[in-house]
């Protein structure tokens, strides 16, 4: 897949922090109910831990811990009836405009569990909820 495409999937969510972490097991995770209780609404990503595509060569992985740039910046509405909308934000009009139609979404334990589609194809991504609030989300998630 090309690198705009895991920039997509991997810059999910978050309002105040968006961490992606090692694939670790974590004893503090937040329960089942505490994910579903809180993760309906809109998320955006603001900021990346943990390890990226190199700049200059996607070929590459580097360590990364910043802040996101507007351009890289991603909104996701998750909706109750198991589906969401990404959102990219446009430097050229200064909004935000969406990016394709609904997608899937389950929820498993401590998993946000993505099924991209791609019109006949599809996809399943799982990210592990490290933590989740009323106004943030930390992801995990791995290349």
């Amino acid at each position: 897949m090309k690198k705009t495409g895991w920039i997509s999937l991997l810059m999910l969510l978050t309002i105040g922090m968006l961490a992606f972490a090692s694939c670790s097991d974590d004893d503090d995770a937040p329960s089942e109910q505490e994910v579903k209780e809180h993760i309906v609404g809109t998320w955006q990503s603001t900021h990346i831990s943990g390890y990226w595509y190199d700049d200059n060569d996607e070929n590459s992985i580097v360590k990364v811990d910043r802040e996101l740039k507007s351009a890289e910046q991603h909104r996701i509405h998750i909706l109750q009836d198991g589906s969401f909308y990404e959102y990219r934000y446009s430097t050229f009009t200064s909004s935000w405009y969406p990016e394709g139609d609904s997608q899937d979404y389950t929820i498993s334990e401590n998993k946000f569990i993505v099924t991209k589609k791609y019109g006949s194809l599809s996809s399943k991504y799982v990210y592990t909820i490290i933590s989740i609030s009323d106004n943030t989300l930390v992801l995990g998630g791995c290349l």
